[in-house]
């Protein structure tokens, strides 16, 4: 599952007087803009995931722009923002923290000194958020040459009695992890569109509404997820390996019918865990009358994780049972 994030860079004015341009020809330079057209964040109180415009547009974006085919950098790690207050209508800008900031399409043909390198096209390569994730333990690296990103990911862990959780709480504070790379662009060639994808696939779980109100959810968890994992993305697809660690993913926000019926997106490290089945275990309140009682529920599950979907997983709980159905949702999130 794909979300899009268009980024496409244009080329829009000149201003030959701008001395903090890289150092190119300047007679004829067009000036990169950038503009997006993604569409209503899920946001939780947990980790914000990015599903369209809106959502886009609370954060800033990392932009690289190498020469096509080196690793000489012509724009590095500049930073986009979303500015409200642009004339004439808001839109991205390259921004310092304070002020736009003015970039120019180097001309072709000419020769970029600090190579030297004839220019031809760029390749461009961006990241959301601007700011590094701290669950990027290592990377992201662009490799000009197999034209990919890579980089290693590692969820935070709390031990409890010798248990390893990934919990709710961890991941408070958590933005979305996001790439895409554009190859071979040249401001004759118009917008360059850089469709941001996903690499997590993330979980959440909902009440049927078959589950009746004498049910309150006080946690939910599943055992023995990997916790770490290399991921190499090629321009379209995203390839997991080396997943290690092993933790029990435990929420802990309280579900109740007619009050707060979902959970909010929990990220995880896309892993297909094949025969090794996990086991579903959702701890539960029933009321009867004036009695309170605990208990216990657990069910296995079977779990195939791919990068880019998210899973929801619908929980219908009575007092003796627990039944799961579970929704592979192919559309952007």
């Amino acid at each position: 599952m794909l979300l899009t994030a268009s980024l496409m860079v244009i080329g829009c004015s000149k201003d030959d007087g701008d001395s903090s341009q890289p150092a190119v020809e300047e007679k004829g330079r067009s000036e990169i803009c950038v503009k997006t057209n993604v569409g209503q964040m899920l946001k939780g109180p947990r980790a914000t995931i990015y599903n369209n415009d809106a959502s886009l547009q609370t954060t800033d974006l990392l932009i690289y722009a190498y020469f096509h085919d080196t690793n000489t950098k012509y724009l590095d790690g500049e930073k986009l923002h979303y500015d409200e207050d642009n004339d004439p209508s808001p839109d991205w800008v390259f921004w310092d923290g304070s002020a736009q900031q003015h970039y120019y399409w180097p001309i072709e043909g000419s020769v970029y000194t600090a190579g030297p390198i004839t220019v031809s096209s760029l390749d461009f390569v961006g990241f959301c958020p601007y700011e590094k994730s701290s669950y990027i333990t290592t990377g992201p690296t662009y490799d000009y040459s197999a034209g990919t990103i890579s980089f290693v990911s590692t969820m935070p862990t709390t031990t409890i009695e010798a248990v390893n959780y990934m919990t709710s709480t961890s991941q408070a504070g958590f933005k979305e992890f996001m790439c895409d790379i554009a190859d071979e662009r040249t401001a004759a060639g118009g917008a360059v569109p850089l469709e941001f994808k996903h690499p997590f696939a993330y979980v959440k779980f909902n009440l049927s509404t078959a589950t009746t109100k004498n049910v309150t959810v006080n946690s939910i968890k599943i055992n023995g997820l990997v916790t770490s994992g290399s991921c190499v993305f090629d321009g379209s697809s995203f390839t997991w390996s080396d997943q290690d660690g092993s933790a029990t993913m435990k929420l802990t926000e309280e579900l109740h019918r007619d009050e707060t019926e979902a959970t909010s997106p929990f990220l995880v490290i896309p892993n297909n865990y094949g025969a090794t089945q996990k086991t579903l275990t959702v701890d539960i309140t029933w009321r009867e009358w004036d009695e309170e009682y605990n208990l216990v529920h657990e069910t296995p599950l079977t779990i195939n994780w791919t990068a880019g979907y998210s899973y929801t997983y619908t929980l219908t709980i009575t007092k003796n049972d627990l039944i799961v159905n579970i929704e592979r949702f192919t559309e952007q999130w």
